[in-house]
């Protein structure tokens, strides 16, 4: 690949990870991802989790949800995902649900977790762990078309592991939010 190409194509692809990093530290977005993840049959969050996502982080992050477009633009995350239901493209042919918004966002997370780097993935979760050598400074992206499935594998996991800790770490942080309701109702109960 001549120099200038190979020098292009590194733009376009540091360009998608600042994107895909904007997307993955936007809580909004992050909080209807996470609503998508712990309403699912398999996700093992039961109805008082799910209550809790939905009270204090779904309800709270649909009016600024706005997501920043491979274009470098921001949109809001309902004409992305109204743009995305249109039959064949025409205008007001689209359809949204909430379940729509939910789903468009944990994609919108799942496909930025696959153009940044190991290091990137590790940062966002807050972890100071020296990466080894073989996965340092990689793109997930190149470890999930490597030959190997060894690396293919790590991948898979990295992506899987962030996503589990998230929703973890969210499903918890709406659950604390209802404690302190909770007790703030209890403490106004006896002024």
């Amino acid at each position: 690949m001549p120099e200038q190409e190979q020098t292009e194509a590194e733009q376009l692809r540091d360009d998608k990870r600042a994107v895909a990093l904007k997307n993955l530290k936007a809580e909004h977005l992050v909080n209807l991802a996470v609503a998508y993840h712990a309403q699912s049959e398999n996700s093992g969050y039961g109805k008082a989790d799910n209550d809790a996502v939905q009270k204090y982080l779904y309800a709270n992050s649909l009016s600024p949800a706005s997501i920043l477009g491979e274009d470098g633009n921001e949109h809001t995350l309902i004409e992305k995902t109204l743009a995305e239901s249109r039959q064949d493209g025409k205008a007001y042919t689209g359809q949204v649900s909430e379940y729509g918004l939910i789903q468009s966002a944990a994609r919108i997370i799942q496909d930025s977790l696959k153009v940044i780097k190991v290091n990137d993935v590790l940062e966002i979760l807050g972890s100071d762990v020296m990466i080894s050598g073989a996965y340092n400074d990689k793109y997930v992206s190149d470890l999930m078309e490597s030959e190997d499935d060894d690396v293919k594998t790590v991948a898979k996991v990295l992506m899987g592991g962030y996503i589990n800790h998230v929703v973890s770490k969210k499903v918890a942080e709406a659950l604390g939010k209802r404690a302190d309701d909770a007790k703030s109702g209890l403490e106004n109960l006896v002024k």
